[in-house]
């Protein structure tokens, strides 16, 4: 019996071993597998005093330690199984996180690529304005200094409807054409053949 307390002992370590990861595979979170290495290594068994006529007590021990050895075997392949299903769940696991930070980080560098593409799209258009509005305030000044000076020259009378039109080197006002010495006046304020309807009621409406 001395010489079967080992063995006890053995298949105690690893009957808790294997319990223990059992309990492990069930837990949702991934948990590292005890190496297989880990498991107690299956003890020899002891050499009969007499190898001639071995004592009844030693062949029931020997019956004791084959039954105990084939459990033990059987405990060891439980426990190798567990330890690769458990190393197999920790791969795919930590696969999918790694993939998902992978998707994280693309989809960050997305966003900031669109955010600065539409921050570059924002400043131009606002220069699109700044100028829209630089170039309106040009024309209203070009259009109320030339009908100040028309307005002196009694060409235009205010609070009627005046149209003006430049075309081929000359001006017309209301339909009527111009002296060349008016045109020659007033051509700089000419921009190309152009066209203006003005109302000189409450200001200038182009």
């Amino acid at each position: 019996m001395k010489k079967l307390l080992p063995i006890a002992l053995c298949f105690l370590v690893t009957g808790s071993a294997v319990a223990q990861t059992s309990d492990s595979v069930h837990n949702p979170a991934p948990v590292t597998p005890v190496p297989a290495s880990a498991a107690p290594a299956i003890p020899a068994p002891a050499a009969p005093a007499d190898h001639n006529r071995p004592s009844d007590d030693y062949t029931r021990s020997e019956e004791d330690y084959a039954r105990s050895a084939r459990e033990y075997a059987r405990a060891a392949e439980e426990y190798a199984r567990i330890a690769r299903a458990q190393a197999e769940r920790v791969a795919v696991m930590t696969e999918r996180q790694t993939e998902m930070v992978r998707r994280q980080v693309e989809l960050a560098q997305r966003e900031a690529q669109r955010d600065v593409a539409m921050a570059e799209r924002q400043v131009d258009i606002a220069k699109l304005q700044a100028r829209i509005r630089v170039r309106q305030a040009e024309v209203q000044a070009r259009m109320k200094e030339m009908t100040d000076e028309m307005l002196k020259d009694h060409l235009i009378e205010k609070g009627k409807e005046v149209h003006i039109e430049f075309r081929d080197d000359h001006l017309y006002i209301n339909g009527k054409e111009q002296p060349k010495a008016v045109y020659d006046k007033y051509k700089q304020y000419q921009q190309n053949n152009e066209s203006i309807h003005l109302n000189l009621g409450d200001g200038i409406a182009i």
